[in-house]
């Protein structure tokens, strides 16, 4: 039985709030400078309000990035995108690790008959604990370890080989 359970990525959440943060307070700083100076460039004012947005986008993403794990499968994502696969539905995953196998790098979660990754999941924003539970409870069928990045979009073959 899985056990129904919901976790945050805590180190996402720091990095996107100094990040976006960031972003924002340059947008609002450089935007009111505009506005004081005795030319109003219009184009200037929109940039500052756009980078402002964009500061405010990351600090969103950042502090709603979760993977929700019920009975009926895998939910991953934030505000903006949520992606579920549905544990019948997995046919193997492959665990991408830098260093620490015990905290791999991401998971790709692949489906039957499915040529890419229906699901990635970027496990370094979440703490050891949550994903030592993960691989350990969870029926994610990883059938290869890898070295390297998630950017690779080779799909690993049931014999352990890539193409």
């Amino acid at each position: 039985m899985i056990p129904t359970r919901t976790i945050n990525a805590k180190r996402g959440r720091v990095f996107s709030a100094v990040l976006g943060g960031a972003l924002l307070i340059v947008g609002l700083v450089a935007g009111y400078g505009n506005l004081m100076a005795l030319h109003h460039d219009i184009s200037e004012i929109l940039a500052c309000g756009l980078i402002s947005v964009g500061g405010l986008a990351v600090v969103v993403t950042g502090w709603t990035q979760r993977i929700a794990v019920d009975q009926n499968g895998i939910k991953v994502g934030s505000c903006w995108k949520t992606r579920t696969m549905p544990w019948g539905d997995l046919d193997y995953s492959a665990s991408y690790v830098l260093a620490e196998p015990e905290h791999p790098l991401g998971i790709r979660l692949y489906g039957y008959g499915d040529e890419k990754a229906r699901i990635t999941l970027g496990l370094k924003t979440y703490s050891k604990t949550d994903v030592t539970w993960m691989l350990r409870e969870l029926p994610l069928k990883i059938r290869e370890v890898r070295r390297g990045s998630l950017d690779d979009d080779s799909m690993p073959e049931p014999n352990g080989r890539n193409r």
